[in-house]
């Protein structure tokens, strides 16, 4: 304990109540004075030139006094307010010992009260080191205090070790089931979470042991993944459609149907019964085919094509040496 210490300090003598009660003295003086000539200033109608030159004698008197009075005022006022700024001044100076002792009081005290807190949380979490093993290696006993160390009121100079305890039991306990909750998380919005995204989703969690937070997280990311998901299946779908049309417009630009011809196909006779055999062509029988004109015969068909094999499909007419363009696209 230190040693106790004598504030020394010269005291001025200050005469304040003195100052008071001459200034008490000057009201009642004033109130006297005023009081007694306030029968020589009463105003009154001014009719005649002779009552005018006798107003304005007599306000010039009043105004006299009233100069008087309120200069007076003025060097009373200064000479008390220098008293009491001197007498401030005093105190203040007769009070920076106290206060400086004070403190080194308050500094002492609070440095205890730090050390008593450390202390306590050094027992508590070497406790918890102890009880909580598994955890801890999940979450160290800081982040723990971080997250719910308020409610236990943890820095407080005046809170119990046993209650403080029981805080950590309470937040291991809140803690564990949301790592149940998480490891049963098997959609969020109707989407399937991968292995990856629970990974990310117990990461983010133990980061914060905040579940509403790493559940929105997580729940981005998933959207996130989706939205680019569909933005690739569009751009393949759109690449695809691109083709199909640049491949039919190639395909209409080397010659389409004949001019005059139907674009559709006539409805098929039907078939009969029993079909004759239908003869091997010989070399000159499979030449083709020409009209009366001289012009080989065209056959004009409407086809349905899955878009998936269209590109095929269109690479493998021209090989035949077939042409037509797209009638539609249902």
């Amino acid at each position: 304990m230190k040693d106790e210490k004598v504030i020394e300090a010269e005291a001025e003598v200050i005469d304040a109540p003195a100052t008071l009660t001459e200034a008490d003295r000057w009201l009642a003086e004033q109130r006297e004075r005023v009081e007694a000539r306030a029968a020589d200033f009463t105003a009154f109608d001014v009719t005649t030139a002779e009552q005018y030159r006798d107003a304005k004698a007599q306000r010039k008197a009043l105004r006299a006094l009233i100069a008087e009075v309120d200069g007076d005022k003025k060097r009373m006022t200064k000479q008390l307010r220098d008293t009491l700024d001197r007498f401030n001044r005093e105190v203040s100076g007769i009070l920076a010992g106290l206060l400086e002792e004070d403190a080194q009081y308050k500094s002492e005290i609070e440095r205890w009260e730090r050390r008593v807190v450390l202390d306590r949380d050094a027992r508590v979490e070497a406790r918890y080191r102890e009880e909580y093993p598994d955890l801890v290696a999940q979450v160290p006993y800081d982040r723990l205090k971080a997250r719910f160390g308020a409610d236990w009121k943890a820095g407080n100079y005046g809170t119990k070790e046993a209650a403080i305890w029981k805080g950590v039991e309470e937040a291991c306990e809140s803690v564990a089931a949301d790592l149940s909750t998480i490891g049963a998380q098997t959609h969020v919005n109707g989407v399937a979470l991968t292995e990856e995204d629970r990974t990310d989703l117990v990461a983010e969690y133990l980061r914060t042991l905040d579940m509403a937070a790493a559940l929105r997280m997580t729940q981005q990311r998933v959207e996130q993944r989706e939205a680019l998901r569909r933005a690739e299946e569009e751009r393949r779908a759109w690449e695809a459609e691109q083709a199909v049309a640049q491949a039919a417009m190639d395909l209409d630009a080397e010659g389409g149907p004949l001019a005059g011809e139907p674009e559709t196909a006539p409805e098929p006779a039907s078939a009969p019964e029993r079909p004759a055999p239908v003869p091997t062509p010989t070399e000159a029988e499979s030449a083709p085919q020409t009209g009366a004109q001289g012009r080989e015969t065209v056959y004009v068909y409407e086809v349905r094509v899955p878009e998936s094999v269209m590109p095929r499909f269109i690479v493998e007419m021209k090989r035949l040496g077939t042409h037509g363009s797209l009638v539609r696209k249902e």
